[in-house]
């Protein structure tokens, strides 16, 4: 029997019905953010959180940074939803970094208003400060979903580069201490997913990134340091892309064509810094996808 080949190549690649987006949170104590950097000794030390929305955060890893060096004998107790996490104190080490984060035995879940507790003790033996950040990872879960399901012919690799470098839209790097964001408009011929971010610079910065499908932030409640996504400086060994930051498998990014991701970085490092946000994942075509049956937007 004859198959016409349109009807063949109509709706063979699947995305099923959004009802995760990723999502992560932070605490932070440094200078500039809302906890400082604890004194040489500080002990007891707690940034709160408070989850904002309707919808639970589900966290499924985290990872730290620090320093000096030293600090990594800092010790780290978490709260959630009025319960302690640990036993005892846990050594910062212990927490995975932004090239390996640390996943979760099993999901953690966190609803609107819920207190997020994140309590450090200075437990050098040398009298420097301590500088943290940590960096929970995973979704909210949505009551309904965000995006019904879609059926698309064609799916092609595909990277957007928001440039804050010479060559960039801005044609200049990041100024010392300055803030700048820029948007990645989605191509009119094609849905986008993202399943990895990959971070390089100069230096140190900080980043906020929100779809504008959503109007919604990635990171909680406020902007992440790069290197909790595991940036990496120009001329790093290994090279940037061998430390992506993958989006956990389940939820991936998705951005309708003619939409955007709206990129924002600020400096920390005193220093001008070249900055390059890539999102690596694939071009669904063609945009906005076929009808799909409404029992198939099912929770998965």
């Amino acid at each position: 029997m004859h198959t016409d080949k349109n009807t063949q190549d109509r709706g063979h690649i699947k995305v099923p019905a959004l009802w995760r987006t990723f999502y992560g949170v932070t605490h932070q104590f440094a200078a500039g953010e809302k906890t400082i950097a604890l004194t040489a000794g500080q002990l007891n030390v707690s940034d709160t959180v408070v989850m904002g929305g309707s919808e639970p955060f589900v966290a499924i890893a985290r990872a730290a940074i620090w320093s000096p060096a030293t600090a990594e004998q800092g010790k780290v107790r978490v709260k959630a939803n009025r319960k302690d996490l640990f036993s005892d104190a846990s050594y910062l080490a212990t927490f995975g970094t932004g090239r390996y984060p640390q996943y979760l035995p099993k999901e953690l879940v966190l609803d609107g208003g819920a207190d997020f507790i994140v309590t450090l003790d200075d437990r050098q033996t040398v009298t420097t400060a301590i500088t943290a950040r940590f960096l929970h990872f995973g979704y909210l879960r949505h009551k309904s979903p965000v995006q019904n399901a879609r059926f698309y012919s064609e799916a092609e690799p595909w990277r957007y580069v928001a440039d804050f470098t010479a060559e960039g839209p801005n044609a200049a790097a990041v100024v010392a201490n300055g803030s700048i964001s820029l948007p990645i408009n989605v191509d009119q011929d094609g849905d986008f997913q993202v399943y990895k971010v990959t971070l390089v610079s100069d230096g140190a910065f900080k980043i906020q990134i929100s779809n504008s499908d959503r109007h919604q932030d990635w990171f909680w409640p406020g902007p992440v340091h790069a290197y909790l996504l595991g940036g990496v400086s120009f001329g790093g060994d290994p090279s940037a892309g061998a430390w992506p930051f993958r989006l956990p498998e389940s939820v991936p990014e998705f951005v309708s064509a003619g939409s955007s991701l709206k990129v924002a970085v600020e400096d920390i490092s005193a220093a001008t810094n070249r900055i390059q946000v890539i999102f690596d994942g694939r071009k669904l075509k063609p945009a906005g996808g076929f009808a799909m049956d409404a029992s198939l937007n099912r929770r998965v």
